[in-house]
C-alpha cells in the first residue's frame, strides 16, 4: 500500500509505501476500510494466477501489519467490489468466479469471522452478471451499483447504475434499477 506525501517545494505528491508484505500483492481484488482497517478480498495473487482467490486479508494501518483472515467459505472472485454495512459486515458484491460474472452478495461478518452468502429477495431484479463495477454506501441498508454488466459472451459495452438493499438480518439483497 502506498500513500501520499505532500512535498515541501514544487506543485506535486509524491508517493511512500505505508506497507511491503506478500499478502498484499493482487490485483482486480477490492479492499474496503472497516473499523480503522483495511479488508483486501479476493483478487488475483501475485506470480500469475490466472483464477481468482477467495483469500481474504486484513491490513492494519495502526500496526503496519497484514493478516491473513481465518474465516472459511470466503467468495473466489477478481474484478468484484466490497462495501462496509452497519460497521459489522463487509458485503462483497458480483465479480468473476473464474467462469462467469456474477451479481450475488457475499458478506464477512466480522463480529464473528465468518462468511455468509445472502440470499435474493422476492422480486430482486439483478443484472446478468458484474465485473469491474463500483459499488457505493447509501446507507445501511442501501448501495448504488454501477459500471460493467453482462455474461462473458454478452458483455454489454455500456453500464447501468442498480439500487441494491440489504437485509443484514434476514441476510438478503434485492436489486433494482
Amino acid at each position: 500500500m502506498a500513500g501520499a506525501v505532500g512535498e515541501a517545494r514544487g506543485s506535486g505528491w509524491t508517493w511512500r509505501p505505508v506497507a511491503q508484505d506478500p499478502l498484499l500483492a493482487r490485483t482486480f481484488h477490492s479492499c474496503t476500510e472497516l473499523r480503522g482497517r483495511f479488508y483486501l478480498v479476493g483478487g488475483l495473487l501475485a506470480g500469475g494466477a490466472r483464477e481468482p482467490s477467495s483469500e481474504t486479508v486484513v491490513f492494519d494501518p495502526a500496526g503496519g501489519q497484514a493478516v491473513r483472515v481465518a474465516a472459511r467459505g470466503g467468495p473466489r472472485r477478481s474484478h468484484h467490489d466490497a462495501a462496509p454495512v452497519g460497521g459489522r459486515w463487509l458485503c462483497v458484491v458480483g465479480g468473476w468466479d473464474g467462469s462467469h460474472r456474477s451479481a450475488t452478495v457475499t458478506a464477512l461478518d466480522t463480529d464473528r469471522g465468518v462468511w455468509e452468502a445472502w440470499t435474493a429477495g422476492s422480486g430482486s431484479c439483478p443484472p446478468a452478471g458484474l465485473s469491474s463495477h463500483t459499488c457505493t454506501r447509501i446507507s445501511d441498508r442501501e448501495l448504488r451499483v454501477a459500471g460493467r454488466e453482462g455474461g462473458t459472451r454478452t458483455q454489454r459495452r455500456y453500464g447501468s447504475i442498480y439500487t441494491l438493499r440489504l437485509d443484514p438480518g434476514a441476510r438478503t439483497y434485492w436489486y433494482g434499477t
